[in-house]
């Protein structure tokens, strides 16, 4: 049975990959609203949904090559 510290460094890499995941859907999206010529400013949607992006992407980095304890 593996110890409590390495379930939880596991489970934080498979969160993080999880989020890498999610950061991608999150810039496919903004790219297809911004496309799709709806009543929204393009520049507000590309802005909020890169900067959506590059925070989840960048939580999902942090916590797959975290530092060992």
């Amino acid at each position: 049975m593996k110890s409590k510290t390495a379930l939880s460094q596991n489970f934080k890499k498979e969160l993080g990959k999880y989020l890498l995941d999610v950061s991608k859907l999150i810039f496919g999206g903004a790219i297809i609203a911004g496309i799709m010529k709806e009543n929204v400013e393009f520049v507000y949607v590309l802005s909020v949904g890169f900067l959506a992006f590059v925070m989840t992407a960048a939580w999902g980095l942090y916590l797959i090559y975290q530092p060992q304890k």
